[in-house]
């Protein structure tokens, strides 16, 4: 219904009305949601299905045994409760609309959280999609209670983080060392970009990453020693929940290859990362998604950032520069210790269509040196043992 005529008007209530004409008898009026929209898009609730409503009666004369009856219906006949949540680059809920695609509420939030168009709604996930408790206003990060109010967490970081030549790491109750309009904290304990991640995506790849480091200690115990240094090596480069200068991000590698990494100019060394790198992860979207897959994917890049550290803290020596065929084929044989770690059947697709049986239970250590050797040949510009070609050219993308 457009009401644009009324603008400038007040509306104080809504009325069902029944005609003169309108048979003795008895009739049903269904509805899920009520709400007005405003022409610059700000949707105003009515009602959002609470467990309460108000109506009151109001008879004409002449009519008698008129009465009315509120019940509340799970599974709506003909509708059904299907809502539809979406989010803003931080993962805030801004809009949610009807199965048939409506617009039932709105909001709009200060840099901080702090909700600007207060609205009824049964919706409690909020600021970048974390719950908000309706009594205190605090939003739940997991370890640590945030206030939008305030712009500030309730308790202290749990582990000790400052950095004397960043201050905005001094105040531990801050939020995301006061950047949220880029940043976002999925846990309370660490921070995310949030240009190419989702806060989801975010915190499955801290997920896949503490699920490889609770698998070091079956590599050690089925692989060997040799294979839990360089499993353990992958897990340690990318930094667990703090900011080494390793950052992962969704994003095309290029050539079909499912990850690339990329080493920038130097930043300002930190306790959690000491040399100053400035590491860049781009993965494919599916490598957020929290599988075994994923696991696998991260651990692969994670060996290559190994690498890359490494190389950084020789200053970029020349002499030291990375071996690709070298990074490579352990890249893929971290890879494959984790498959076998989580007894996940890993068959790789190459950019050529090619499938590698990468791992599976009938597996070797000799024959999975055979299938890496392959994909390096045919997929890597045949790529071999010989070869004299350097990952990284100083500030450059490199590693697959």
């Amino acid at each position: 219904m457009d009401l644009s005529q009324h603008a400038g008007k007040t509306l104080d209530h809504f009325s069902l009305v029944t005609e003169d004409t309108t048979e003795p008898g008895f009739w049903e009026f269904y509805f899920q949601d009520l709400a007005m929209v405003a022409s610059d898009g700000t949707v105003f609730p009515i009602y959002t299905r609470e467990p309460s409503f108000s109506l009151s009666d109001d008879w004409s004369s002449g009519n008698s045994g008129v009465g009315y009856e509120i019940n509340h219906w799970s599974g709506y006949d003909p509708a059904t409760t299907t809502t539809y949540y979406h989010g803003d680059h931080l993962g805030s809920e801004r809009l949610t609309t009807s199965e048939n695609g409506y617009p039932t509420w709105s909001a709009t939030y200060a840099p901080y959280g702090m909700d600007l168009t207060s609205q009824i709604t049964v919706n409690h996930n909020k600021f970048t999609g974390k719950e908000r408790d309706s009594e205190s206003g605090l939003d739940n990060f997991g370890a640590r209670y945030n206030s939008s109010q305030y712009g500030r967490f309730m308790s202290p970081d749990s582990g000790i983080d400052q950095h004397p030549e960043n201050p905005q790491s001094w105040n531990l109750y801050s939020y995301v060392q006061n950047n949220p309009v880029n940043i976002v904290d999925p846990s309370g304990e660490f921070t995310c970009d949030s240009q190419s991640v989702s806060t989801e995506q975010c915190e499955n790849a801290h997920k896949s990453a503490d699920e490889a480091a609770a698998k070091l200690a079956s590599i050690k115990a089925t692989q060997g020693e040799d294979a839990y240094k360089d499993a353990k090596r992958a897990v340690d480069a990318l930094g667990g929940r703090k900011d080494n200068g390793v950052v992962l991000k969704i994003g095309d590698s290029g050539n079909g290859y499912e990850g690339s990494v990329e080493i920038g100019p130097n930043q300002a060394a930190t306790k959690d990362n000491p040399t100053g790198q400035n590491i860049s992860v781009t993965l494919t979207g599916n490598n957020f998604d929290g599988s075994n897959n994923a696991t696998e994917g991260i651990m692969h890049e994670g060996s290559h950032v190994a690498d890359a550290s490494d190389w950084i803290a020789t200053g970029f020596n020349p002499s030291a520069a990375v071996n690709s065929y070298k990074s490579e084929f352990k890249a893929y044989t971290v890879e494959a210790s984790f498959a076998q770690a989580l007894n996940n059947l890993t068959i790789l697709k190459g950019p050529s269509g090619n499938n590698y049986p990468l791992w599976g239970p009938s597996s070797t250590p000799s024959g999975t040196a055979v299938i890496i050797r392959s994909i390096l040949w045919n997929e890597y510009g045949q790529l071999g043992p010989g070869s004299k070609i350097v990952l990284w050219q100083s500030h450059t993308k490199g590693g697959h």
